[in-house]
């Protein structure tokens, strides 16, 4: 049976994406930063993290037939864009678009305005987040052929009314 593994799926977007899989003929495996959670057709199964080691939970999920979403990043406040913390996450993520070739599974990033880095149109342009968004875009287009690279649009001004581009799809 094809699995999808969801990282992140506690959050807003993961959240929604894995609600959306549960309907489909797949079996999902969603991580957050405390559980794992499994589902097929026949059971749902919960339990805690104890490592926080997000690489080492995953690979054991991770085969030809399955599809990693990432939907997970660092707590993302418009304030905080010049974090290090946001390379933190993109080297995290590195590690782990690694595991999703080594396995030759399909990955999924899903990524926002900011990789766009353009001072007209991007809230977070040259700011780290932007950097670290755009260092994970690179790897992934250097070193693998199996990916595919969501840009999400949200809102971010008084008066912008762009939604997120991800929920309007799965609303469809």
């Amino acid at each position: 049976m094809k699995q999808v593994l969801i990282i992140g799926n506690s959050g807003f977007i993961g959240r929604h994406i894995q609600s959306k899989v549960d309907y489909s003929n797949f079996a999902t495996v969603g991580i957050s930063s405390k559980f794992i959670e499994f589902k097929n057709s026949k059971e749902i199964k919960r339990i805690s993290r104890t490592s926080t080691d997000l690489d080492l939970d995953i690979r054991n999920f991770l085969s030809k037939d399955t599809i990693v979403i990432n939907a997970a990043w660092i707590t993302n406040d418009r304030v905080e864009r010049n974090s290090s913390d946001h390379m933190e996450w993109a080297n995290l993520e590195i590690s782990l678009i690694e595991s999703a070739i080594a396995a030759d599974c399909r990955y999924v990033s899903l990524g926002s305005i900011a990789e766009i880095n353009d001072e007209g149109i991007s809230p977070s342009y040259g700011t780290v987040y932007s950097e670290a968004k755009d260092k994970i875009f690179g790897h992934l287009s250097n070193r693998y052929e199996n990916f595919l690279w969501i840009r999400i649009a949200s809102a971010f001004g008084k008066f912008d009314s762009r939604k997120w581009l991800i929920t309007e799809l799965l609303e469809l």
